[in-house]
């Protein structure tokens, strides 16, 4: 379920929407984003809209209960979208879908979705200068990705990205 959310997340159909997987504890990564590349603005008839992705922290994850914290930062931002999942490298996919499915039902009105992480900085007004500076017929169905090449999975415990190998069991 949804626990956290602001219903005029979308009021403005933004023309660029930021939307930033982020976790509970990353309060200090969200406020530097707000207060840099990800600071909502219009230019010209360009708006920018921005959501924070957040499941929750289990007791194993060694964190305080943040949802006070959180509350408050909803309230004075509204721009978390959480929900009611353990927030983990492995549940990126149910994040992901949980997303794209708030998106049709609540956020339909974006042209471009920027899709990232709040440990990157992105250079916004540049992102915008290059789609704005494609003809028509180039934007309607843009995609702009990173290829990742000769990767292998990661078997170091202490890796953000490891992956056990009884994932590829079977």
């Amino acid at each position: 379920p949804v626990l956290m959310e602001r219903s005029d997340s979308c009021r403005h159909r933004p023309s660029l929407l930021l939307v930033i997987k982020s976790r509970p504890p990353h309060f200090e990564n969200r406020q530097a984003i707000r207060q840099s590349w990800g600071g909502l603005r219009k230019t010209g008839d360009v708006t920018l809209g921005r959501v924070f992705l957040l499941g929750e922290q289990g007791k194993a994850d060694h964190y305080p209960d943040l949802s006070r914290l959180l509350a408050v930062e909803q309230r004075e931002f509204g721009d978390l979208l959480q929900w009611g999942f353990r927030d983990t490298f492995f549940n990126l996919t149910l994040k992901e879908i949980l997303f794209q499915r708030w998106l049709a039902e609540r956020c339909p009105g974006p042209r471009y979705i920027f899709k990232g992480d709040d440990d990157v900085f992105v250079n916004t007004d540049r992102m915008l200068d290059y789609v704005l500076g494609l003809g028509r017929r180039q934007r309607r169905n843009l995609f702009v990705g990173d290829t990742i090449l000769d990767a292998l999975p990661s078997r170091d415990l202490r890796q953000k990205y490891y992956i056990p190998r009884a994932f590829y069991a079977g």
